[in-house]
């Protein structure tokens, strides 16, 4: 025992001092190389850099499972796959953010309180908010009623729906800036009259051409001869044209018939016949055709010779204002469908017209209704378009100058054999129940046209 008190004595010290440098050894170690990055900056924690900006992992991870949340309460959950897609989306968005928000503060771009009161609460309000919000009967937006629910939110709301309330009006600022953004780019844009003028000549020249052509199965296989060497030499110069840069699989998979069967069709049929009563008496269609059905609300007139349908006899036979089905839909592959109809009128087969187009939104390449311009900006313009015409400019020199309907734009504006249902509504009802002659401004959820009629033909 005395010796083992004599190495306590001699040693204890010796020994504490060599376990407390190996303990700051592995601290120091850890700081300078770990991932707690006491001496980098905290530099680990960012998941990438835009422009110089780190983004927060952590910032960015409550981005993604935001998002994510909110696609599986919608039912859009796909699982690894999904969340892959939804990790790409939000890293876009983070550099969309960046680089634009760096352009706004440039600019000056900015939406006011006022601004965004506008936006939720005034004539034109988000969709989804003026979907939740409209007069069952009227179909009119209670902007009042919006605003009392966001208040409430606001003061008694969980932190959750402060949280996705933050969220959604941020969403609304971004699109608004970018609407903005994307607006003074498009009028910063000009094509001079005489450029317009000379690629409308450029389009209409026709030229003549004479050419012979030899088909290869004209000439015989045997006549050609193609050695080993020769096709192992156009492999050789051309082996960047075989690479395969992208993975390929070879798949096996089996099919299910979805079709429904006989007991199918009667639920679904019976399920109509439960809507046919409040659809024969009520007067707000398209809320009522928006909740309950698969098919658009078309609110036009339509021609007889439009109506593809082998029992339109029949349909068009009730009278107006009662309900027909429901029938099989020859044009859906077996859908039931009611009708009914709500108004009649002798209107011409064809029209021929012209236009001018100032839009408010144009359709992205994915299909989505992209904000160009502001109502009132549109509507001015496209009323001083009108003024114009009237004290003598020519039809022609405004399009080529003002007009933004690509599809008619190096026609003058002309659209010729016009017939029913072919546009949308709106401008449809203007071109069929006015006379030869007439023009007037239309608002269609493209923008604001002016349109003159030119010739009409035929009467259905």
């Amino acid at each position: 025992m005395s010796v083992i008190q004599n190495i306590r004595d001699k040693y204890a010290r010796w020994a504490v001092i060599a376990i407390a440098l190996s303990l700051l050894g592995f601290i120091m170690m850890d700081a300078f190389a770990g991932r707690t990055g006491l001496f980098s900056g905290g530099g680990s924690n960012a998941v990438g850099k835009i422009n110089g900006k780190s983004i927060d992992y952590q910032e960015f991870a409550k981005r993604v499972d935001a998002t994510e949340k909110f696609q599986k309460e919608q039912g859009y959950d796909q699982g690894e796959a999904g969340r892959q897609q939804i990790v790409q989306t939000v890293w876009d968005q983070e550099i969309n953010d960046v680089v634009l928000n760096k352009q706004y503060d440039e600019l000056g771009l900015t939406v006011s309180e006022k601004e965004l009161r506008d936006i939720l609460y005034g004539a034109n309000p988000p969709q989804d908010l003026k979907q939740r919000f409209a007069d069952p009967n009227t179909g009119v937006y209670n902007g009042v009623q919006a605003q009392q629910f966001i208040s409430q939110i606001k003061k008694q709301g969980t932190q959750q729906d402060k949280d996705q309330l933050n969220q959604y009006l941020e969403s609304l600022e971004k699109d608004r800036l970018m609407t903005k953004y994307t607006s003074l780019l498009a009028n910063s844009i000009y094509f001079p009259k005489w450029f317009i003028e000379k690629k409308n000549i450029d389009n209409s020249l026709m030229a003549k051409v004479s050419f012979v052509a030899v088909p290869y199965a004209s000439i015989s296989d045997s006549t050609v001869k193609v050695t080993d060497k020769e096709i192992q030499d156009y492999i050789d110069e051309h082996k960047k044209d075989f690479e395969q840069k992208d993975e390929a699989r070879s798949i096996s998979y089996v099919t299910f018939s979805a079709a429904p069967n006989a007991k199918d069709s009667e639920a679904t049929k019976a399920a109509v016949m439960q809507l046919k009563p409040q659809f024969d008496t009520l007067t707000n269609y398209e809320n009522f055709i928006a909740r309950n059905s698969s098919m658009p609300f078309y609110a036009g007139f339509i021609s007889k010779s439009a109506i593809q349908q082998p029992n339109k006899d029949s349909i068009l036979s009730a009278p107006i204002g009662k309900v027909y089905g429901p029938y099989l839909d020859a044009g859906t592959n077996g859908t039931y469908v009611l009708s009914k109809i709500i108004d009649e009128k002798v209107l011409p087969d064809t029209v021929k017209v012209r236009h001018i187009l100032i839009a408010t939104q144009q359709q992205s390449q994915s299909g989505e209704m992209v904000p160009v311009r502001e109502d009132a900006v549109a509507k001015h313009l496209i009323d001083s378009i009108q003024t114009l015409f009237k004290n003598g400019t020519p039809f022609d020199s405004l399009v080529a100058k003002f007009s933004e309907d690509p599809g008619s734009k190096s026609t003058g504006g002309v659209y010729d054999n016009v017939t029913t249902g072919k546009m949308v509504p709106p401008f449809n009802d203007f071109i069929f129940t006015h006379k030869t002659g007439e023009t007037g401004i239309v608002k269609t959820p493209f923008g604001y046209h002016f349109i003159e009629i030119l010739s009409q033909k035929g009467s259905s």
